[in-house]
């Protein structure tokens, strides 16, 4: 994965809902795309930026779920 696909992952609730596959691996597949986030090349990204990409991922995730749960319309 090109780090620029893993930021539009994290930017974009949209993206990241398409790469997930499902229930059964979003918690697999959201850690490895945290994983990435931490292991950008220190050259290209700071630690902030990493942070930051991390943070999209979870939230991404979150609301994932309380789409699933219906909790979003």
């Amino acid at each position: 994965m090109l780090d620029a696909e893993l930021v539009e992952l994290s930017d974009s609730f949209g993206s990241y809902s398409q790469y997930i596959e499902g229930e059964d691996t979003i918690n697999g597949q959201t850690l490895d795309l945290i994983s990435r986030a931490m292991a950008l090349e220190s050259s290209a990204w700071c630690d902030a930026d990493c942070i930051a990409i991390a943070e999209n991922i979870i939230k991404n995730y979150h609301l994932w779920h309380k789409i699933e749960a219906g909790e979003v319309a």
